[in-house]
């Protein structure tokens, strides 16, 4: 799959989720190579609860329950519910990380979830863990063998700017940065 729309389905995620800011960084190694991509954003996040039926398996999203078909708190429109989006990090590398920070009553959870692409079918996570993190959602992905090169194009941020343009003229308050 191309690496490109990898990015773009995670960000789509970060703005499912309410993000106002959302940043890719393309982190690359000493031989200018990919080395891996973390998405950060200021999104509601996702609980313990949630995380084991958010990556159980493909499909069922919880965005098909939603009504009107818009964000948890009804702000803004909803973008896919096949439950499939998250899997596309595996275009960009071999392992992906999520740490999503939520509030509670008793101050901030941070839950993380661990995948492998040589093992889609089992995922490891851990928490809620106390945190002094703000809420939202940090998402890394290990290029490992992959090597994503495409990230590196000069056209990939025109790319992405076509894939969201729509979506942040209808939101100006959103920022995404590449």
């Amino acid at each position: 799959s191309n690496p490109v729309m990898g990015v773009a389905e995670l960000v789509w995620n970060s703005l499912d989720a309410e993000s106002s800011v959302v940043s890719v960084d393309v982190i690359t190694n000493a031989m200018d190579s990919v080395d891996e991509v973390v998405i950060t954003d200021d999104g509601h996040g996702f609980s313990t609860a949630e995380a084991e039926s958010l990556f159980d398996h493909v499909g069922g999203s919880w965005k098909r329950k939603q009504p009107n078909r818009r964000t948890l708190n009804q702000r803004r429109m909803l973008h896919g519910d096949k439950g499939e989006g998250r899997w596309r990090s595996f275009s960009i590398g071999d392992r992906t990380v999520w740490e999503s920070v939520t509030s509670s009553g008793d101050g901030n959870r941070l839950v993380t979830i661990s995948i492998a692409a040589a093992r889609l079918d089992q995922f490891e996570w851990r928490g809620p863990d106390p945190t002094e993190r703000p809420v939202g959602t940090r998402v890394t992905v290990s290029a490992g063998s992959r090597r994503p090169s495409r990230l590196l194009r000069d056209v990939t941020a025109d790319l992405l700017c076509a894939v969201f343009d729509l979506y942040l003229k209808a939101y100006p308050d959103v920022k995404v940065s590449y």
